[in-house]
C-alpha cells in the first residue's frame, strides 16, 4: 500500500472510532501490519488496549507492547471497557457471529485486506458507533431518519400518540421515552399533558446533547438497551419506537427489564418495522416476544408501502443536494413532507396490498404480573 492510501487509511480509522478504549482482532500479519502503520502515521497507540485472538497459544504474548489476550479472557473481563473493535474483512464467520452476538453495543471496524488494504468501512450498522454517527452535523432536517419533517414520520407518530394519549391525560404521570433521538416524539408527548413529569434516554451522545438544548423540561440522560437505568416500578408509561430491532440478541431482556420499570397496570407502547424479519421484524415474531411479558391491548399498523417507494428516490437526492434553494430540492422535500400525501399513500397501500402492505406493528400493552 503507497503512502498517501496509508495516510488515508490512518485517517478514515480515526474518523470511525468512538471511544478510548480500543482492540484488536487477530494477532497475526493483520495486526502486525496494522500496527505498523499506526506507529508510522503517530496514530495514538495507547489508545489499543489489547489484542484478541482465538488461539490460546498466543495469549500473554505481546506485539508492539500491547498485549495479546485469549478470546475468552477478553469476553469475560475485558469487554465491559472495550468501544472499538478493529477486524479484518477476512475474519472467519464463525467467530464474526459469536463477536457479533457478545458486543452489540460495541463499534466494530471492519478493514479491508491487501498489504493492509484499502480503507475501512464504517461502523457496523445499529452499534452505537454507526448511531452516534446518525447524528453528526445535524442541520434543520434534524437525525437521519427525518422525524422532524417527513409526513410518513409524522403520520406514524401521530398513530402512536393516538394509541397512547387517553392514558396521559389521566392526572400527572411518570413517562419514559427510551431511544428519544432528537425528541421529535418525545416533544409531541410532552404536548399531550405538560403537567406528567417526563424522562427520556437514547445511546447515543451526540443525541443527548442536542436534545439537552431543546427540550429542558424534559430528563434526558445517556442509556442502552437491555439496561433500564432507574429504579424498578417508576414509570406509568414507557415508549419505545423502532428501537429492539437493533439489539436483537438481548430483545427478551430488555422486554423483561422494561416491565420491571413499568409501575402496577403502566402502559408500553411499542413499535417496530415489519420486513419478514430480514433486518427487522416479522409481524408474528415481534408480537410474541412482546406477548411473552406484556398484556396486549391494542395494535395498530402503518401502510407505508408506496410512500416507502415513493421516498427511496426522494430522500437520496435531499440529502446529497448542497443548494437548497435548487427548485428541485424544493419539489421533492415539498412532496416528502405533505400529509396528504402520505395519507392517501397510506390508504392505497392497505386497499392494494393488505397485509402485505403493513410496514410497521404499533403495540400497546400493559405491564404483566408474574406469580
Amino acid at each position: 500500500m503507497g503512502i498517501k492510501k496509508e495516510k488515508e487509511f490512518v485517517d478514515k480509522l480515526n474518523e470511525n472510532i468512538v471511544g478510548e478504549e480500543i482492540y484488536i482482532w487477530g494477532a497475526g500479519q493483520h495486526a502486525n501490519n496494522l500496527l505498523d502503520v499506526l506507529q508510522k502515521y503517530k496514530f495514538q497507540l495507547d489508545k489499543i488496549k489489547g489484542i484478541i485472538d482465538s488461539d490460546i497459544k498466543k495469549d500473554g504474548k505481546s506485539m508492539y507492547n500491547i498485549t495479546v489476550n485469549y478470546k475468552e479472557n477478553f469476553f469475560n473481563n475485558l469487554i465491559k471497557n472495550c468501544s472499538d473493535i478493529v477486524i479484518s474483512s477476512t475474519f472467519e464467520n464463525e467467530i464474526y457471529e459469536e463477536l457479533i452476538q457478545k458486543t452489540s453495543d460495541i463499534n466494530i471496524i471492519k478493514m479491508h485486506d491487501g498489504a493492509i488494504g484499502e480503507l475501512v468501512d464504517g461502523p457496523k450498522y445499529g452499534t452505537k458507533g454507526w448511531l452516534e454517527q446518525q447524528f453528526d452535523n445535524i442541520n434543520s432536517l434534524g437525525d437521519r431518519w427525518g422525524h422532524r419533517w417527513r409526513a410518513s414520520q409524522k403520520l406514524r407518530h401521530k398513530t402512536c400518540i393516538g394509541m397512547i394519549e387517553k392514558y396521559m391525560k389521566l392526572g400527572s404521570k411518570d413517562l419514559l421515552d427510551i431511544g428519544c433521538a432528537l425528541g421529535d416524539f418525545t416533544g409531541k408527548l410532552y404536548n399531550v399533558n405538560k403537567e406528567n413529569r417526563f424522562f427520556a434516554t437514547d445511546i447515543s451522545e451526540n443525541a443527548i446533547n442536542e436534545v439537552s438544548k431543546i427540550y429542558n423540561q424534559i430528563n434526558f440522560k445517556v442509556d442502552k438497551l437491555p439496561n433500564v437505568s432507574f429504579e424498578k416500578e417508576s414509570f406509568d408509561i414507557i415508549t419505545c419506537l423502532e428501537v429492539l430491532s437493533y439489539i436483537k440478541p438481548q430483545m427478551d431482556k430488555a422486554l423483561k427489564n422494561i416491565n420491571n420499570s413499568l409501575k402496577y397496570n403502566g402502559k408500553f407502547l411499542v413499535s417496530g418495522v415489519n420486513d419478514g424479519g430480514k433486518v427487522y421484524f416479522a409481524e408474528d415474531e415481534f408480537l410474541n416476544c412482546v406477548k411473552k411479558h406484556f398484556n396486549i391491548i391494542e395494535v395498530r399498523h402503518c401502510y407505508n408501502v408506496l410512500q416507502d417507494r415513493l421516498e427511496t428516490k426522494l430522500l437520496k437526492y435531499i440529502y446529497k443536494e448542497s443548494n437548497k434553494k435548487s427548485l428541485k430540492y424544493k419539489l421533492y422535500y415539498f412532496i416528502v413532507g405533505q400529509m396528504w400525501i402520505a395519507k392517501l399513500l397510506s390508504f392505497l397501500s392497505k386497499i392494494l396490498f393488505g397485509n402485505k402492505g403493513k410496514t410497521h406493528t404499533i403495540i400497546l400493552c400493559e405491564k404483566k404480573i408474574k406469580g
